[in-house]
């Protein structure tokens, strides 16, 4: 079934992001303004992520920033902007961030940074391909530490930490998913071929 228009399963794995662009809506009361803010508050936050991210590789503020504004037009994020998916443009834009506190966390040992790590990833379930996206960035930066710096032990327990506040945080949906199946997954010709 619907609820809102969207696929129930839409509706839980984004529920956050959706109730606060329903308070918003409440108290500015033009969606375009909404929407406006919010693209703006998406490319920001990508340009600092990325930003954050390259400083902390040892780049300068020069190469992060066009890295930066690389990453918000590459052409993913622009076909996210024409279909008008706010919430995958939400949940991409978070990447860079997620990594950075991610790499930073593990490098430290940082409980804290992982935690927020962690905590990036659960509202990346916006849109649910960047839960792929947020795990293939992270296993790939983990074998590079486990091949290159050979710190198997400590990134492993840093990925075993940001993938269980990632689970913690989205048990809302998680269990629901498994119980309950959306038809239109389980009844179709993929699955059933």
């Amino acid at each position: 079934g619907r609820l809102w228009g969207l696929e129930q399963v839409t509706v839980l794995t984004s529920a956050f992001f959706l109730e606060t662009i329903h308070i918003a809506w409440e108290i500015v009361g033009d969606v375009n303004i909404i929407l406006a803010l919010l693209i703006t508050f998406c490319c920001i936050l990508s340009l600092s992520g990325v930003l954050l991210l390259v400083l902390y590789l040892g780049g300068s503020v020069v190469s992060g920033t066009v890295a930066g504004w690389f990453f918000i037009f590459s052409p993913i994020i622009f076909n996210f902007f024409l279909f008008g998916w706010i919430n995958a443009i939400f949940a991409i834009s978070l990447l860079p961030l997620g990594l950075w506190t991610f790499l930073k966390g593990s490098d430290n040992n940082n409980m804290i940074i992982l935690f927020l790590s962690g905590l990036i990833f659960s509202l990346s379930a916006a849109q649910s391909q960047a839960i792929i996206w947020f795990l293939i960035c992270f296993i790939l930066s983990s074998l590079i530490y486990i091949i290159v710096f050979k710190r198997s032990i400590q990134i492993i327990k840093a990925l075993i930490v940001v993938c269980t506040i990632f689970l913690f945080c989205n048990m809302h949906w998680i269990p629901i998913l498994f119980l309950y199946p959306p038809v239109n997954v389980v009844s179709g010709d993929l699955v059933s071929s």
